[in-house]
């Protein structure tokens, strides 16, 4: 058996272990003297959830304790607490009812009313739209209170009454939180997608990996709402490998055709500005030459970001669709979330045509020079 599998079974064996109060709460015990109880939060203990998450903030936490990227404020959490049908705000409570942790996640409803781009909306388009899913926004235990199984608790309370048969949570990697996926992976999460949301409202950029864990009973496949088979699926990956693998070919004869178009102009150039004295014919030629020049490796430009936008559409469908076969069949296919969104090479590619219209400004600069001291000299 599996590590992660023996863990989770020893904590799932734990937890059904514990009591239950006559109010619903679940009880579990730390220490002969110390109980957690796990409820929903009460509007009286937003402040307090605030309060636990600015210390676990990125900003302000102790990295190798694990924290928290999203920074919602005061009114947000109030915002949470209120949506009762979307939301479920859990917190831990400790002795004399302080709160040691909480627990924020939410439906897929509330999940695809948020912008594109974000981890949720990642995340509806590797199910579908119309699909049941689950998202774990925040988890944090306050400082001090960590290595007592809090969060432990606080996640399979939440596992014993949540509906949905697909969960999922985004795991920060630059900067890495280590202690988040090693919780995450010993609770039966896997990574699955990787994705850069938009910058929050503090302008930072963080970096993620989505990871999954299935609630259906022996079964580790998720389906979208088209439910297609490993057949289907099979075809549907090795179409958009094909198309992917044709538009980057495509990249790559527009590189060659504006390198080789650019080395042209550039000779053209260079001949008119070493030879003598222009005449008129040759200072017509040139000025056309400049206008020409400018013209073609602006509308070359254009094509290649265009190809370079379009090849980079197709490499997002081709690994919403290795996500899937590797839910489907996990170890079918290679770590895809071990892969860079973007490799390197085309990133600088991106920057071929700008250094390809700067350097034949450079020479459209000389040779109007040229032609300016052969005017002169008429």
């Amino acid at each position: 058996m599996r590590r992660d599998a023996v863990v989770f079974t020893a904590l799932h064996i734990h937890v059904m272990l514990r009591t239950i109060e006559p109010s619903g709460a679940v009880v579990s015990e730390i220490a002969p003297s110390d109980f957690v109880t796990v409820s929903r939060v009460r509007e009286q203990d937003v402040k307090q959830v605030y309060e636990i998450a600015q210390r676990c903030n990125v900003s302000t936490a102790n990295l190798a304790e694990g924290f928290l990227i999203s920074s919602f404020s005061y009114e947000e959490y109030v915002a949470f607490f209120r949506k009762t049908d979307e939301v479920t705000f859990l917190v831990a409570r400790g002795a004399g009812g302080k709160i040691l942790g909480f627990l924020l996640a939410y439906n897929e409803k509330y999940a695809l009313s948020l912008s594109p781009g974000t981890s949720e909306f990642r995340i509806a388009e590797l199910l579908g739209e119309e699909s049941a899913f689950a998202v774990v926004k925040q988890l944090a235990v306050d400082v001090g209170e960590r290595r007592k199984r809090v969060a432990q608790r606080l996640y399979f309370d939440f596992l014993r009454n949540v509906t949905s048969p697909d969960l999922f949570t985004a795991i920060v990697q630059e900067p890495p939180n280590v202690s988040s996926e090693t919780f995450h992976r010993c609770i039966g999460y896997v990574p699955v997608l990787q994705n850069v949301p938009p910058p929050n409202k503090d302008g930072q950029q963080y970096p993620t990996q989505i990871w999954h864990r299935s609630l259906r009973p022996g079964a580790f496949a998720v389906s979208g709402s088209s439910d297609v088979g490993d057949a289907g699926l099979s075809a549907a990956l090795g179409h958009a490998t094909d198309l992917y693998l044709h538009e980057d070919n495509l990249n790559w004869t527009k590189t060659q055709l504006l390198v080789s178009v650019f080395f042209a102009l550039m000779a053209a150039g260079w001949y008119f500005v070493n030879s003598g004295k222009m005449t008129d014919e040759s200072m017509a030629m040139g000025a056309l030459l400049v206008a020409s020049g400018f013209l073609i490796l602006t509308l070359m430009r254009g094509k290649l970001l265009s190809g370079l936008a379009f090849m980079a559409s197709h490499k997002k469908s081709l690994r919403i669709l290795e996500a899937r076969q590797f839910l489907q069949s996990p170890g079918s296919i290679a770590p895809l979330w071990q892969v860079p969104r973007q490799s390197k090479t085309v990133r600088k590619l991106a920057w071929l045509p700008e250094f390809a219209i700067a350097g034949w400004l450079v020479m459209s600069l000389l040779l109007l020079h040229k032609i300016g001291q052969s005017l002169g000299t008429m």
